[in-house]
């Protein structure tokens, strides 16, 4: 018999102490704002993992220098263009 060994990924652990501590916070608040805030978290989770599964394209970076040209193309320096 095979025992299969799950660990929690690093984001999963790092969204459960986002989640204890938004209840931390809205330890004090009534029912109503609680799951506003709730509803709010999880909508932000949700899109921080649809935005960390988009593959990345050319059009995200801008082209700051040509490094260098060799035998197998262009060599480029690249700067990350972040949209937030």
């Amino acid at each position: 018999m095979f025992h299969v060994l799950v660990f929690p990924t690093i984001r999963q652990e790092e969204r459960k102490l986002r989640k204890m501590q938004l209840e931390k916070q809205i330890a004090n608040l009534p029912e109503q704002d609680k799951q506003n805030y709730r509803a709010k978290l999880a909508e932000d989770e949700a899109l921080a993992l649809k935005e960390s599964r988009k593959k990345t394209t050319t059009a995200d970076f801008e082209s700051l220098a040509v490094v260098g040209r060799g035998a197998f193309g262009t060599f480029l320096q690249l700067m990350l263009i972040c949209i937030f």
